[in-house]
């Protein structure tokens, strides 16, 4: 009797495999999908606070909060001029603004009650 020596795997092992990838694959993306979702929340809350605390600082120190309109640039500067601005502040007082963005991302920015609140568009 001859002994076979192939080496290999059977169609079978190879077909539960890649039943097995497809049902982790399943599982994973959506959840990964989600996971992506609030880091991109997450770091847009992070660069409106930022943006926020700079912007309410300047009107405080112009001693004009809820009348004035600040411009943030991208680097942390404040603008006199709405010229390529990254952020716009227009405050009706400390705690409230209407936000918006100079590069719109089709996310709605707003400034409640002294808390940055960021809708993912």
């Amino acid at each position: 009797m001859k002994r076979s020596n192939k080496k290999g795997f059977t169609i079978v092992e190879l077909v539960i495999v890649i039943a097995v990838i497809g049902i982790l694959a399943t599982v994973l993306i959506p959840t990964f999908s989600s996971v992506v979702e609030k880091a991109n929340e997450s770091a847009a809350l992070q660069e409106l606070k930022s943006a926020y605390t700079i912007a309410l600082a300047e009107a405080i120190k112009d001693g004009s909060v809820g009348t004035e309109t600040v411009y943030v640039l991208a680097n942390g500067d404040v603008a006199t001029t709405a010229n390529a601005y990254a952020w716009k502040f227009e405050f009706s007082d400390a705690n409230t603004a209407n936000v918006t963005r100079g590069n719109s991302d089709g996310n709605t920015y707003a400034i409640t009650d002294g808390k940055p609140v960021v809708t993912l568009g």
